[in-house]
């Protein structure tokens, strides 16, 4: 018998800004069945070297996949290298009403830290909370020191790493 593969945390919004951006694994993005019954039009592979041809092409009728070629390796640039072709990819999904999967193989470095960094260049959330609530939606996030720093050089130049009294204010609603 053929052992299954794990596929890892299920399939949930990613933040709840954006409640129609997910990030998955390899595995994830094969599921067709889970993809189309989370409205996920779009699925943009950020690990296409290791993570060959997710479905199969008939199903490229439904989703629309694209690819950025991130490296999960400690000298690699993924946000000035990606961000600008994810952002575009998620943003024109989003037009037509879909949700969108940015995976890579584990759903934990590459795919985490784009779409990390979608949110805050969109929402400008404060970082920590924002890794916080990603963290609990998938656990073993931004393992990648390199990604961490190039998350928070960004999270800098948007004025993300403070708390904002709009931050304090949605803070408090959650806890009640």
């Amino acid at each position: 018998m053929a052992r299954q593969r794990d596929p890892g945390p299920s399939l949930m919004p990613f933040s709840d800004s954006i409640t129609r951006l997910f990030v998955g694994n390899g595995a994830q993005a094969m599921d067709v069945k889970t993809l189309k019954r989370l409205n996920i039009g779009a699925v943009l592979n950020c690990a296409p070297n290791v993570c060959k041809d997710p479905v199969k092409k008939d199903h490229m009728k439904f989703i629309s996949y694209a690819t950025v070629d991130a490296h999960d390796d400690s000298t690699f640039s993924i946000l000035s290298t990606c961000l600008d072709d994810a952002t575009s990819f998620v943003d024109a999904a989003h037009a037509r009403g879909k949700g969108v999967l940015v995976h890579c193989m584990a759903g934990s470095n590459r795919s985490a830290t784009l779409g990390m960094a979608y949110i805050l260049s969109r929402d400008k959330p404060n970082l920590f909370d924002l890794f916080e609530e990603a963290s609990m939606v998938r656990p073993s996030i931004l393992q990648n020191q390199s990604f961490q720093l190039q998350l928070c050089q960004l999270a800098k130049g948007l004025n993300c790493l403070t708390r904002r009294e709009s931050d304090n204010v949605r803070n408090k609603k959650k806890v009640k």
